[in-house]
């Protein structure tokens, strides 16, 4: 991760995160970042949102965002693969069939760490990551696990790889563990950033809900735990 892209990150996620909602429970309305309601079917007037996004393209070719439960046809966004982003956007009255028109201010791809089945890979201890649980960023949803973290970058920083892997506990696929590799990154600079996992291979939850156990090494050393809903991405 270059260093420039840890200032872009930084500033972006603060644009979001002072304005950001989760719309998960909100299939046809929601609350801008004043605390308005709108129902999407009432819509008049075009609407301004900062938020988590998966960039898709549908069985015709469309590409659109997937915002939570909604479905946003962009004016101009080229699909170069499935992703998530952070994206500053604005919805417009009237729904076509099932999508809501939208006009994109930026767009920024999140970070794709690697997900494993297994439990194969072993780094060494000590490259702990400071998970922001508070964050609106630090979520599940669509299919994906996305953190919002801190940890430390050298002066000219290395890349830093994150790996999240299931079988740590044979009986239950859905414990996880969360491991950063920071090639002996130095310790300059205490930063934050963003990563995202696509842990939809994780066994079908056929519409049900399932708890997800994450575990991780915090930069104290501590050992970690979190808790998390999971439902497999339609």
């Amino acid at each position: 991760m270059k260093l420039t892209h840890i200032v872009y990150i930084v500033a972006a996620v603060a644009m979001v995160s002072a304005c950001s909602r989760s719309y998960a429970d909100y299939p046809e309305a929601f609350s801008d970042y004043d605390g308005v309601t709108y129902k999407l079917d009432r819509l008049s007037a075009p609407v301004e949102i900062n938020s988590l996004v998966t960039v898709k393209c549908d069985a015709d070719g469309k590409t659109f965002l997937q915002y939570g439960p909604l479905k946003l046809l962009p004016d101009e966004l080229e699909y170069s693969g499935q992703q998530r982003a952070m994206a500053s956007l604005t919805i417009l009255p009237g729904k076509l069939g099932e999508y809501y028109n939208c006009t994109i201010d930026w767009i920024e791809p999140i970070e794709l760490g690697t997900f494993s089945m297994d439990n194969s890979i072993s780094l060494a201890p000590g490259d702990g990551i400071a998970m922001i649980m508070d964050s609106g960023f630090t979520t599940v949803e669509d299919g994906y696990l996305t953190v919002h973290y801190f940890t430390w970058w050298g002066d000219v920083p290395k890349h830093h790889d994150f790996y999240l892997s299931s079988g740590v506990n044979p009986e239950n696929p859905y414990a996880l563990e969360l491991r950063q590799d920071s090639h002996e990154d130095g310790h300059d600079t205490w930063s934050e950033g963003l990563v995202c996992f696509d842990i939809n291979g994780l066994p079908d939850t056929a519409g049900e809900t399932k708890i997800i156990s994450l575990n991780w090494t915090d930069t104290d050393g501590a050992s970690r735990t979190s808790y998390f809903e999971f439902k497999t991405r339609e």
